[in-house]
C-alpha cells in the first residue's frame, strides 16, 4: 500500500465502522454457533469440531484486540442461550480455548514486529507463526486447566477417573491443536482477501514502520 494511503486507511475502522465490524463478526459467529455446521472428533466424539471460532479470530485481525475480546465476550453471553451443553460452565471452557489462542496470535505479531527487519513483509510467514503461537499458547493453557477441572463433579467437570485423564487430556491436546491448524490460517486468508479488495490496512499488518510512514507522510502533506 502507498503511504499515502496508510493514515486514512488506519483511521478507516474506527467509531462507527469499528462498532458495525464488530457486531458483524459477533453476530456471525453466534450464528455459526448455533448452525448444524459441527463434526464430532473420530478420537473424541465430545469434542466437536465447529468454524465459529473463525469470525472471532477476524474480528482480532482487523480490529485488534478490543474487537478479537468483543466479539468473543459477545459469544460468551450469548453461547449459552444458543447452544446448549452438557456442562454449564462449558461456554467459559469455550472462550478460555479462543481467548488464549488471541493471546498467542497477538504475541506472535508483537515478535514478528521485532523481527521485521530481517524476515521483511511475508504473509505466509506471519500466518504460520500466529498459528504456531497460537496453538502452543491454546494447548498449553487448556491441557492443564482441563487436567484440573475434568476429574471435578459437575458443573465443573465428569468426575473422570485418574486412570482415564492421560486419554482425556492426550484428546483435549489433539483437539485443540486442530482447531487451531484450521482457524486461525483460514481467518488469515479472508482476512487478506477482504483487505486487499476494500484497501484497508488490518490491525494484524500494521507495524511500527507503517506508523512512521504515516506520520511523515502527514508532515509531508502539511509542509
Amino acid at each position: 500500500m502507498n503511504t499515502v494511503n496508510i493514515e486514512s486507511s488506519i483511521n478507516r475502522i474506527s467509531g462507527r465502522r469499528f462498532i458495525a465490524a464488530l457486531s458483524l463478526f459477533s453476530a456471525l459467529a453466534v450464528v455459526l454457533r448455533a448452525s448444524p455446521l459441527r463434526i464430532p472428533a473420530p478420537f473424541a466424539p465430545f469434542l466437536i469440531f465447529e468454524i465459529w471460532e473463525v469470525p472471532i479470530v477476524l474480528a482480532l485481525l482487523l480490529l485488534g484486540p478490543k474487537g478479537g475480546y468483543g466479539a468473543g465476550i459477545v459469544v460468551l453471553l450469548l453461547g449459552s442461550a444458543l447452544s446448549g451443553g452438557p456442562l454449564p460452565t462449558g461456554q467459559l471452557y469455550n472462550f478460555v480455548a479462543f481467548s488464549s489462542m488471541m493471546a498467542g496470535i497477538i504475541a506472535a505479531k508483537a515478535v514478528y514486529t521485532k523481527l521485521e527487519k530481517i524476515l521483511g513483509e511475508r504473509r505466509a510467514s506471519r500466518a504460520v507463526l500466529a498459528t504456531v503461537f497460537g496453538l502452543i499458547v491454546r494447548v498449553g493453557i487448556m491441557a492443564p486447566l482441563m487436567s484440573i477441572l475434568l476429574p471435578m463433579p459437575f458443573p465443573l467437570g465428569f468426575s473422570i477417573p485418574a486412570r482415564a485423564m492421560p486419554a482425556t487430556i492426550t484428546s483435549i491436546v489433539l483437539f485443540n491443536s486442530i482447531v487451531s491448524l484450521y482457524t486461525v490460517p483460514l481467518a488469515y486468508a479472508v482476512i487478506d482477501a477482504v483487505t486487499a479488495r476494500t484497501k484497508t490496512l488490518s490491525w494484524i499488518a500494521l507495524s511500527p514502520s507503517l506508523r512512521i510512514q504515516s506520520k511523515e507522510q502527514a508532515k509531508t502533506g502539511k509542509s
